[in-house]
């Protein structure tokens, strides 16, 4: 049986595309990040975001309902990391990830953030005030 995710995540992923790159980039800016976003378009180079402090990390946002991410997704995000010289990468996905895209994350270091770590990780509150910026 599936982990509880509550309503956090059920809210979540009522969110657009962007309005879900836009969350996840909040809530790095949050913990200290320099975000960098690509624009909102979609991602053709594996990432959507850049987070600078003392390294650079991509992040590559799934913003999948039902699907799982497989390897194809993870090995996106790692050609990406060595083509632009990355240190980390994490995937984040409103779902959860396929057996083999989790043993490929361990090989190139990508942190995966499923659904339930999505919700564990990040706080109603940080929701709340990504929806109240889009409003105004």
């Amino acid at each position: 049986m599936p982990p509880k995710t509550g309503p956090i995540l059920q809210t979540i992923k009522k969110l657009s595309r962007n309005e879900f790159e836009d969350f996840v980039a909040e809530v790095y800016r949050r913990e200290g990040y320099l975000v960098e976003q690509t624009g909102n378009a979609p991602s053709n180079n594996g990432y959507e975001l850049v987070l600078l402090r003392e390294a650079s990390v991509l992040v590559q946002c799934r913003h999948w309902l039902v699907k799982q991410v497989g390897e194809q997704q993870v090995r996106e995000l790692a050609r990406a990391m060595q083509r632009v010289g990355a240190t980390g990468g994490v995937c984040i996905t409103t779902g959860t990830f396929t057996k083999p895209a989790r043993k490929l994350a361990i090989t190139f270091a990508i942190e995966l953030v499923d659904g339930a770590k999505l919700t564990r990780r990040f706080s109603a509150g940080r929701l709340q005030s990504v929806e109240n910026r889009k409003a105004a």
